[in-house]
């Protein structure tokens, strides 16, 4: 069996309980992270 953890915004992976879990089951683990592109647009600060 395979284990799939979606990530969101934090991709912090010390202190994950989901990915933690994931990893003590048998088995695969992959990890799914969608770049979304909103966060690459200029705001109106010049970010």
């Amino acid at each position: 069996m395979n284990n799939l953890v979606w990530f969101r915004n934090d991709l912090r992976t010390q202190d994950n309980s989901a990915l933690f879990q994931a990893c003590k089951k048998q088995g695969k683990v992959i990890g799914v992270y969608f770049l979304d592109p909103r966060q690459f647009e200029k705001n109106k600060y010049g970010f």
